[in-house]
């Protein structure tokens, strides 16, 4: 009878640290699509100057 009320608590603990940060990855992929959006608007707007440097050559 133990057993059980035991392996939910297990289960319980494991679960609730999980779901509080899941509202942080969710505010961190808003924020990191944010970022890529704000950069290929930065780029296109500037389309005389190369996405990445020409290769150096020695």
């Amino acid at each position: 009878m133990i057993a059980p009320l035991l392996a939910v608590s297990l289960v319980s603990i494991v679960l609730v640290p999980l779901t509080r940060l899941e509202p942080l990855w969710r505010l961190l992929a808003a924020v990191w699509i944010c970022w890529v959006c704000a950069g290929g608007l930065v780029a296109a707007a500037r389309p005389d100057q190369p996405a990445t440097p020409p290769p150096v050559t020695t």
